[in-house]
């Protein structure tokens, strides 16, 4: 998705639209970040 963004040109884009982008990126990263969490855990709890 950052990439598809990367590419876009948003300077005539509303600020509202590029808030939703920002907010649907950062649900993305997090939701990321949780599944490394528990691919940790379960990496740390199997040694």
């Amino acid at each position: 998705m950052m990439e598809s963004l990367a590419s876009l040109d948003i300077s005539s884009a509303k600020g509202a639209d590029v808030q939703q982008l920002a907010h649907a990126a950062a649900m993305l990263l997090r939701d990321g970040c949780d599944v490394m969490d528990v691919l940790g855990r379960q990496i740390r709890l199997r040694v």
